[in-house]
C-alpha cells in the first residue's frame, strides 16, 4: 500500500472534505432531533454508497436511523469503524453559528464530536480505493445516532459487528495535542431523588420540608467524592425541583455523571451512607 500516494490524494480532497463537513455541521442534529438526524445521515449514506459500499439500514422510532456499511475486500481481517451522528447541541444552533474557519480552526456544532471523524472514516475508504488496496476481508463502518445519551437503541447493534471484528477504530477526536486515544473511561449514569413536604412558603412555611435545600446539601457531598480514587470524577450536570416560588417544594432532583478508569473501580468499595439509601430531612426543615 503506497501510503504516500494516499496521503498526497487526501491534501487534494481538502476542499471537497470541507464542503462535505459544512452540509453535516450546518444540520441540528442534537440527540432527541429525528429529523435533523435523519437528514444528516440521508447526506453521509449517499457519499458511503458512491464508494461503491453495501448498506444495511437500521431504522428507529426515537432516534434518527442507524446503517452499516460494509466495504468487502481480498483478504482476511475484517475491521469496524465507528461513530455517531448527534451532537449534544439544541435545535437553532446550526442556524446561529454555522460553520466556519477560523485562525486554521473549524467551528461549528458538532464538527469535532464527531461529524468529521465520521469523514474521516469515509475519506480513509476512499483513499484505499484510489490506490486499489483491497487486502482486507471486510470494513464495517457502523453509524450511530444516540451516542450522546449512551447508545440505548444502537447498542446492540453495533455489540453483534463489533463481535466479529478482528480490529475498531472509533472515529472520535483525538486529544488537543494530536495524541491518539486508544482507551476512553468507563462511565456511569444516576438520579438521585429527594422527597420531603409540601407547604405554602408564605401561610405555613414550618409545616413544609424544603426537599431543593436537602438535594443542594446532597450535591456537596457527591461533588466531595471527586478526588477520593484517580481517574474517578463524579458531576452533577442536570437538576430540577419543585413547582412554584412560593410553595415548598416536596421532590428535587439532580443527574449525576461518574466516569472511571478500571472496569471495577475502588470507589464501589465506599459504602454510601445510611441517609443517601433513605435521606432524612435537615433539621431545619423537619
Amino acid at each position: 500500500m503506497d501510503i504516500q500516494a494516499i496521503y498526497n490524494w487526501l491534501q487534494e480532497q481538502l476542499p471537497g472534505f470541507l464542503e462535505d463537513l459544512r452540509a453535516l455541521v450546518n444540520v441540528d442534529c442534537g440527540t432527541m432531533n429525528k429529523a435533523g438526524v435523519d437528514t444528516a445521515g440521508r447526506l453521509f449514506r449517499e457519499r458511503l454508497l458512491a464508494t461503491g459500499c453495501e448498506l444495511t439500514e437500521y431504522p428507529l422510532t426515537n432516534y434518527g436511523d442507524c446503517c452499516l456499511a460494509t466495504l468487502r475486500g481480498d483478504g482476511q481481517a475484517r475491521i469496524l469503524l465507528c461513530g455517531h451522528l448527534d451532537t449534544v447541541f439544541p435545535d437553532g444552533t446550526a442556524a446561529a453559528r454555522p460553520m466556519r474557519i477560523a485562525d486554521g480552526r473549524i467551528l461549528g456544532p458538532g464538527a469535532n464530536d464527531m461529524k468529521a471523524g465520521l469523514l474521516a472514516g469515509l475519506y480513509a475508504l476512499r483513499g484505499l480505493q484510489h490506490v486499489g488496496f483491497r487486502d482486507f476481508g471486510d470494513i464495517d463502518f457502523f453509524v450511530n445516532t444516540e451516542e450522546e445519551i449512551g447508545s440505548p437503541a444502537s447498542r446492540e447493534l453495533y455489540r453483534q459487528v463489533a463481535g466479529q471484528a478482528d480490529a475498531a477504530l472509533v472515529l472520535e477526536a483525538a486529544r488537543a495535542n494530536g495524541d491518539v486515544v486508544s482507551a476512553r473511561k468507563g462511565s456511569g449514569a444516576y438520579r438521585f431523588t429527594v422527597r420531603g413536604r409540601q407547604a405554602h412558603a408564605g401561610v405555613e412555611p414550618e409545616r413544609g420540608a424544603n426537599a431543593i435545600v436537602e438535594l443542594a446539601r446532597c450535591i456537596r457531598e457527591l461533588t466531595a467524592l471527586n478526588g477520593l480514587h484517580s481517574g474517578t470524577t463524579v458531576s452533577v450536570g442536570v437538576i430540577g425541583g419543585g413547582t412554584a416560588s412560593n410553595v415548598v417544594p416536596d421532590l428535587a432532583w439532580a443527574d449525576v455523571d461518574v466516569r472511571f478508569v478500571t472496569p471495577r473501580p475502588p470507589w464501589r468499595s465506599i459504602r454510601p451512607c445510611a441517609r443517601w439509601r433513605h435521606i432524612p430531612l435537615c433539621p431545619a426543615h423537619r
